[in-house]
């Protein structure tokens, strides 16, 4: 038995001294080891010690606390003081994150907040249900510091980091310099006091894009303003090549210029020359070589409009203008289909004609009274016959145009606009109700400034000739908008 005993005790020896020459050989070049009931990883120097506070090994950096553990996520490391996690707000300038395996963090971090990131699992989850916590983007510098409270540009786009180091999203104010928090995220939600500085300052808008945060430059932005209602529909603003909104004054940055300032209508449909009930100022602004109309605010106003104000300037005067298909101007020939639906739209196609150039008569994009390849324009918009075949139409505003007295302003036109040529022998057109008509040209300039027209109705003389009525202004449809009630 004493035997057995010395046998016994001899064989723990040599397994205690074969764990100690283990340790002693991987130890000699520093080693990681694992706690897998503890989850937590250590590193043993040449010493056989545990490190613990801010190390670099190699090339990379780690934090272990006091105890030798390594840190993971964020982490708050004092310069003279022991690394420890950090789960409260980003106010501090010395806070790092550490991925999974524990190296410090440089360059883009998508991570949760420190306060979110130390939510119990049922917190998170909840959390997550109610869209109120969600991940953010961060980025860190080759010292492990993140940007706070000041934009960067990083690989040719520009961000703006908020107080605690997270990339903003969304409509960013710009306070300006020498505020301690220069960039205040808006939104709807936002208290009225900061909807209306960026009501009463668009300017200094900028908007961070939704995708990676980076701020959006040279391009349009669709978004609801910060001073509306969250159930409000989006407007599109223009972010210039610095970032900030161009504005009704023209831009911080360049590649804009105004052009004109006006007042502006907007027609009241597709296919009809009605002004809405809605009036404001807007500045055609000229954005890589197109032009929009935008109000003072910044957000751009789209569709068919009645600009005026010109004030004696030659370009853009008192007219219609097109800035539908992405709200740029339109010029030269436009179709335009009014849908069937419950807003009153009819189905039918309307073709319209804006100045392509600036001339005596219009400004560039400006809608055309008269003639333009066949067909009759009044403000842009081609007259057709709505009710027949064919349509007497009467332009006074060409009958006034021309100097030689000889001009009419009567043409006659089909369902799509479409002129009725004369010639000086009178030219005949029936309709499909039998109707007649007889357009006779009386000089070289009648195809632009209107014929003579005549109508035969089926009646005839005692010789069963037939009957040429001379139709006088009250029988022809006027199109006549020399003057706009406000």
């Amino acid at each position: 038995m004493v035997r057995g005993r010395r046998s016994v005790w001899a064989t723990a020896g040599i397994l205690f001294a074969l764990a100690v020459s283990t340790k002693t050989a991987w130890a000699l070049s520093g080693q990681w080891e694992y706690n897998d009931t503890k989850n937590q990883w250590y590193y043993w120097n040449e010493k056989g010690e545990r490190l613990t506070g801010r190390k670099e090994l190699g090339g990379e950096v780690y934090f272990f606390d006091e105890n030798g553990v390594m840190l993971t996520g964020w982490v708050n490391c004092p310069r003279d003081g022991m690394p420890e996690p950090y789960s409260n707000n980003m106010d501090g300038e010395d806070i790092y994150y550490c991925g999974s395996d524990g190296k410090m963090a440089r360059g883009w971090v998508i991570f949760y907040d420190p306060e979110q990131a130390a939510y119990e699992e049922e917190q998170q989850f909840q959390g997550i249900q109610d869209d109120e916590y969600r991940e953010k983007r961060y980025y860190f510098n080759e010292k492990g510091k993140p940007y706070i409270n000041e934009r960067k540009t990083i690989e040719g786009k520009r961000y703006i980091f908020d107080e605690e180091g997270a990339v903003l999203t969304g409509w960013i104010y710009d306070q300006g310099e020498g505020q301690s928090d220069r960039f205040l995220s808006v939104d709807t939600d936002s208290p009225e006091s900061d909807k209306e500085l960026c009501r009463s300052h668009p300017e200094n808008l900028m908007y961070g894009t939704l995708d990676d945060g980076s701020l959006a430059a040279g391009q349009w932005v669709d978004a609801i303003p910060p001073w509306d209602e969250e159930d409000d529909d989006n407007r599109s603003f223009y972010a210039d090549s610095s970032s900030y909104v161009v504005t009704g004054s023209g831009a911080r940055g360049s590649g804009t210029a105004v052009s004109a300032r006006r007042k502006a209508q907007k027609i009241d449909g597709i296919g009809r020359l009605c002004l809405e009930n809605w009036d404001t100022d807007v500045n055609v602004i000229r954005i890589d070589g197109k032009y929009y109309c935008l109000e003072d605010s910044g957000t751009r106003t789209d569709g068919i409009i009645w600009l005026s104000g010109a004030k004696g300037e030659a370009s853009f005067a008192d007219g219609i203008y097109c800035f539908m298909d992405h709200a740029a101007m339109k010029t030269g020939p436009v179709m335009k289909e009014n849908k069937d639906g419950d807003d009153g739209s009819d189905g039918y196609v309307y073709y319209y004609y804006f100045s392509e150039r600036s001339n005596s008569k219009y400004s560039k994009g400006q809608g055309i009274t008269g003639v333009s390849a066949g067909r009759l324009y009044y403000q842009g918009m081609a007259v057709g016959a709505q009710d027949d075949t064919y349509e007497v139409v009467y332009l006074p505003t060409l009958e006034e145009k021309d100097d030689t007295g000889m001009s009419t302003g009567f043409f006659l036109v089909d369902a799509s606009g479409r002129v009725k040529k004369g010639s000086k022998a009178g030219s005949h057109y029936t309709s499909s109700n039998g109707n007649e008509y007889r357009v006779t040209k009386v000089s070289d300039r009648n195809d632009d400034y209107g014929y003579v027209i005549d109508y035969y109705d089926g009646e005839k003389d005692d010789d069963n000739h037939k009957v040429w009525k001379s139709l006088t202004e009250k029988d022809y449809d006027y199109i006549c908008w020399d003057t706009v009630e406000e």
